[in-house]
Order: C-alpha cells, then structure tokens, then sequence
C-alpha cells in the first residue's frame, strides 16, 4: 500500500477517478424515495446489514431495489418495500434502472475502490456507504458516511478511515 511505503512521493502524487458521463441527464424520478443497492458479494458488501434495516421501514413511499446474487432463502425473508433483481447487465443498470434511483447505498465492510459509487454520483444520487478506504472521499460531500462496525479507522492526512487493503474480512 502507497501510504505505507515511499513517503517522500506522497505530495507528488494524486488520485485520477476514472472517466464518468454526466448521466444525471437521463435522470426520470418517480414520486417515491427509491434506494438501490448493487453488489455481487451482498455479504461482504453489507447488503444482510442493509435489508435488516431497510425490512423495520414502514413508509411506503421508500422503496429499495437490491440488485445481487441474492439467495432465495434470503430473498424470502425480506420482501416489505424491497424489489430483488439478479445482477444486470451494465447498460440496463445505466440506462433503465439508475436514472430512477434517487439515493445509492451500500454499507461495504471491505472495499478497495468501488466504481458503482462514481456511478450513482454520475446521476446525482446521494449517497450512503461506510468509511472504507477509497469510499471516503466519493461520500465525504455527497452523502452519509456510516462508520465500520467493527475496524478501528486510521487518520490519513487528517481524515479517519478504514484501510482495508491491510486486512482481509
């Protein structure tokens, strides 16, 4: 990890975030809250966390569409406001599900840099995630940063943040 070793490059350095589309453009809101949470290793990415949580709301106005490879078992447990879908392919996911989603949330507990977040920014989403290595600096202005359950946060140039590039879940 860069941070750990040749400190005297680390001022002559930054970080280039790949290319994303001003996709907020496509944008078709409804007129409920939508959540989405996309993840193939729901496990890992908290999505057990996030459909605990998302099953104890009674508004029906908000509604969660939870995009993985969901088991059955699970998707039969959590169904209050919650439409699963296997995973899709990425045009779908640009082009018909995401520009009617009004907030991204993903509760990672292991994430090195997740591109979905750069996404859902693409389409003004806000955001929820936790406060895991890269995530921090996509969140820090553009939505709620949750802090890991479990990991102790590290201080980088001032901010507190989970380097799971150091340890394995």
């Amino acid at each position: 990890h860069f941070l750990h070793y040749f400190k005297e490059f680390e001022d002559k350095c930054f970080v280039n975030y790949p290319f994303m589309k001003r996709n907020y453009l496509k944008n078709r809101r409804e007129n409920k809250l939508n959540f989405i949470f996309v993840g193939l290793d729901f496990e890992r990415k908290g999505g057990l966390e996030l459909l605990e949580a998302f099953n104890k709301v009674s508004d029906k106005n908000m509604h969660l569409t939870f995009i993985s490879n969901t088991p059955a078992s699970i998707k039969e447990k959590y169904n209050k406001n919650i439409t699963f879908l296997e995973p899709v392919s990425r045009e779908k996911l640009l082009n018909e599900i995401y520009p009617k989603m009004d907030i991204f949330i993903m509760p990672t507990l292991h994430e090195s840099f997740g591109v979905v977040f750069l996404e859902a920014l693409s389409f003004g989403m806000g955001i929820i995630g936790t406060n895991v290595y890269a995530t921090y600096e996509m969140i820090q202005n553009n939505g709620v940063l949750l802090h890991h359950p479990f990991l102790k946060p590290t201080n980088y140039n001032g901010q507190k943040i989970i380097d799971c590039t150091q340890k394995r879940i």
